[in-house]
């Protein structure tokens, strides 16, 4: 269970860590990060780890389907992903920028952080994946993309 009633969501996660046993000070938290120091964070990484699960709320409203911000960011940064499959579409990371394990298998996502340390030319090949995925995605492309789509529009094409 992700929420508890009565503790946040960070309080829960910290709960999690201290009950698995690894050394106080193993995962340091970086919380409201100002928007002008999010690319530097995570380019001061190798690779996002995204273990999202799905909330009970969504559960009852049945399966939908939405994605991250923090993808977004991570391809802008040219940083390679493994996320589960809850709230990411697996289309995200089909550009070869990262991989998807199913939420709450934590063999799963063992498994491809050992792949990663295994193989670190794969870690390497997904981040130029990222950086290529965030140069196409830049803000002057999309512009470029829609002056074409309009302009074909109005040429009527």
């Amino acid at each position: 269970m992700t929420f508890a009633n009565g503790s946040s969501y960070l309080d829960e996660l910290k709960n999690k860590i201290a009950l698995s046993g690894l050394p106080d000070g193993f995962v340091r938290w970086q919380t409201d990060v100002p928007q002008e120091k999010i690319a530097a964070l995570i380019q001061s990484h190798h690779v996002l780890i995204l273990p999202y699960q799905e909330s009970k709320k969504l559960a009852y409203l049945g399966q939908m389907r939405g994605t991250s911000g923090v993808l977004s960011w991570a391809a802008a940064c040219g940083r390679s992903v493994v996320a589960s499959d809850a709230r990411s579409f697996s289309e995200e990371v089909s550009f070869g920028n990262g991989a998807i394990y199913a939420q709450g298998d934590t063999v799963a996502l063992a498994a491809e952080l050992q792949c990663l340390l295994d193989q670190p030319d794969l870690l390497l090949e997904r981040s130029i994946n990222a950086q290529k995925l965030g140069q196409a995605r830049a803000w002057p492309e999309t512009a470029k993309q829609f002056k074409a789509l309009f302009g074909s529009l109005v040429e009527g094409k």
